[in-house]
């Protein structure tokens, strides 16, 4: 058992690491450990993500960490999900691995086939949504009374931005998975930040293929190390939209006249004054190269225009592309990736999944993510204007 005997776990030394850990000891000692005995005894759990997006997918790793735990299953994040395909499934593995596990369903020859044919061919799912289909009813019968833990039955984990761990209501499953981050109070909230910082640090290890774009990104563009060997890179997030990225490649049809985003009704520093958005990194730490992270082309080049370096490719979704060029895919994951390393990271407009998860990683809270919603007072460092950017519609 996982939890049932922690204090035997509980080591003295931390992970060979050049950087704390953000997990509690029990999980930065054993974790690696459990999820390859799990594995070894053929129980597993697959994650499968209720949006269609990275940024959603990454926001329900959380709750994989936490059920994992609990239903004592090797997790699975690149698998085959029956009931909810997931499009990220298919690249992830390309780009970030365990810390010191696998998570993939294919683990050498046949490994693949163990995983989808475990449990007799028979697969429970969990989700925190009560459909006819869908049983269990919700995470609060989350093995907590040793439902499903002493078999073989896969378990199929739907979760995403709207299923997080703070679906699993059981007070017993609670307290548990607190108690592993020693939160004082019987309360998610307590351990929010921590618990997710922990779940990206032990399951999205960079592949040496995203080491690689990572290192030829620093060596075009001259990014410095500090005496500790962090990047001295600040980032901020322009998301101005999904209808930014190519049309043509969407599979979300436009047949109903103009339509505009949700997300693009709103007001945005970086669209209505981009100068005095790209201002606001004189603001932030001193001696650093700037990066923006965007969805728009036009904000990419006007970032350009001043001096702001960016990363190659066009801004893709997964959930809403038929064809996606392999440099896409790269841009993607290396953006997320360099959100998570950069000393310090902004925002304009409401915070999304994709920044709030890449900040995790990077062992940051969510409050800590400078707001620059109404944009910064303008710098001289910052004069090459860009107009205005007008909210992509489609026809």
């Amino acid at each position: 058992m996982f939890l049932g005997g922690i204090v035997n776990f509980i080591r003295t030394t931390m992970p060979n690491s050049a950087r704390r850990s953000h997990c509690p000891p029990l999980l930065s000692s054993r974790f690696a450990d459990n999820q390859t005995a799990w594995r070894q005894q053929g129980r597993f759990l697959s994650y499968c993500s209720r949006g269609g997006g990275l940024g959603s997918w990454l926001r329900g790793l959380g709750s994989a960490l936490a059920i994992s735990i609990l239903a004592e299953r090797a997790l699975i994040l690149d698998g085959t999900c029956e009931q909810l395909p997931t499009a990220v499934s298919k690249y992830v593995a390309e780009y970030f691995q365990g810390n010191g596990f696998t998570w993939t369903a294919a683990d050498g020859e046949g490994q693949r086939a163990q995983v989808e044919r475990g449990g007799h061919g028979r697969t429970m799912t969990l989700s925190p949504v009560c459909r006819a289909s869908v049983r269990p009813c919700g995470y609060n019968r989350t093995m907590v009374q040793g439902q499903l833990v002493a078999d073989s039955t896969p378990l199929e984990l739907h979760a995403g931005e709207h299923a997080m761990v703070d679906k699993i209501r059981d007070k017993a499953s609670r307290a548990r998975v607190v108690a592993l981050f020693s939160g004082k109070r019987d309360s998610w909230l307590e351990i929010w930040d921590a618990l997710h910082s922990c779940a990206f640090e032990l399951l999205m290890q960079p592949t040496r293929r995203l080491t690689a774009l990572t290192d030829a990104f620093i060596s075009r563009h001259g990014v410095q190390r500090g005496v500790d060997g962090e990047l001295l890179l600040v980032a901020i997030h322009a998301r101005l939209g999904d209808g930014n990225m190519r049309a043509d490649r969407s599979v979300i049809q436009a047949n109903q006249g103009d339509v505009r985003w949700v997300s693009e009704q709103r007001p945005n520093a970086m669209r209505n004054s981009p100068l005095g958005a790209l201002s606001c990194f004189s603001t932030m730490q001193p001696g650093s190269s700037y990066l923006l992270i965007t969805d728009s082309s036009q904000a990419a080049e006007c970032a350009r225009r001043n001096g702001v370096i960016t990363t190659r490719g066009d801004a893709v979704h997964l959930g809403a592309a038929s064809q996606l060029k392999p440099m896409d895919i790269d841009k993607l994951m290396l953006d997320w990736w360099l959100l998570a390393v950069a000393q310090e990271a902004g925002r304009f407009g409401r915070q999304s999944n994709f920044l709030v998860s890449a900040r995790w990683r990077h062992g940051e809270a969510q409050r800590q993510t400078r707001d620059f919603s109404r944009g910064c007072n303008r710098s001289a460092a910052f004069t090459v204007k860009c107009g205005t950017f007008e909210a992509k519609t489609e026809d």
